[in-house]
């Protein structure tokens, strides 16, 4: 059995150091990958230590099906869905470092819908195949390729 799914299984029967144990390990992967669609470090912040309240009030309902991370990042997409329902609009900031992505593939990832921007994220920041960004947004494999295709398509174009 691996390390994470044996803590897992622990913090779901009650054991508190195998649950700080999941969250330290994936905390800081939810807050990057959010902050990777947002630009906001404030959000980002919120989402994340939102989305590990929500890991923990549901660990119970939970089954270890994939990566503990690839759980969190699901709950952390369902969450910043909400965010953007409940305030009508999406929000960038340019509190971005532009150490972690250069300039040049910040405006591509800010030129991209939504969707498109959480599937380049996950893909090439992240490094989850296709099947996987397919489960984390609730859509067909066939359905991230062919949005994929369509994407590097329109950045080729746009690039000429």
């Amino acid at each position: 059995m691996n390390v994470e799914r044996e803590a897992f299984y622990k913090a779901k029967r009650g054991s508190k150091i195998h649950l700080d144990y999941l969250i330290e390990t994936n905390y800081p992967f939810v807050f990057k990958y959010i902050y990777s669609l947002t630009f906001n470090k404030e959000l980002s912040e919120d989402i994340a230590q939102e989305t590990c309240v929500k890991f923990i009030m549901n660990l119970s309902k939970f089954e270890y099906k994939a990566k503990v991370s690839t759980l969190m990042i699901t709950i952390g997409n369902n969450l910043l869905k909400d965010y953007y329902k409940k305030n009508n609009r999406i929000v960038l900031e340019n509190d971005f470092d532009d150490k972690q992505i250069n300039y040049e593939a910040r405006e591509i990832l800010m030129s991209m819908d939504e969707e498109t921007r959480k599937m380049f994220v996950l893909k090439y920041y992240h490094g989850y195949n296709y099947k996987e960004i397919g489960e984390i947004l609730g859509i067909k494999e066939g359905t991230v390729k062919s949005r994929f295709h369509y994407a590097i398509k329109n950045i080729r174009e746009e690039e000429e």
